[in-house]
């Protein structure tokens, strides 16, 4: 992602699907309700929680680290509990949100 506001094409469709339907919400939602939705589309969910992450529109609120885990897990996402929507993020929406 280039840093120059001029040279910023905006969020992708998937982007900003995910965060009109954490905005929905109630502006958190927990992880394991968003997989259940995207079970098949797991890769384009992966890469629009990282393009509104780079974006600082949305925060990954994570688990407290378990007493033993078991071996050989957690799986990357089994650590991330919720998103949640940042201030910056309800503020820059709204100007794409017309587009």
């Amino acid at each position: 992602m280039e840093l120059h506001p001029l040279a910023d094409p905006g969020p992708s469709r998937e982007a900003l699907a995910l965060y009109r339907y954490l905005r929905r919400y109630g502006g958190s939602v927990r992880l394991s309700c968003i997989l259940k939705r995207a079970e098949n589309e797991r890769a384009l969910l992966a890469a629009a929680i990282d393009e509104l992450c780079e974006r600082y529109w949305i925060v990954i609120v994570w688990r407290k680290p378990r007493a033993v885990p078991p071996p050989g897990e957690p799986s990357p996402m089994d650590d991330a509990d919720r998103l949640c929507i940042t201030r910056f993020g309800r503020r820059t929406y709204l100007r794409w949100s017309s587009r």
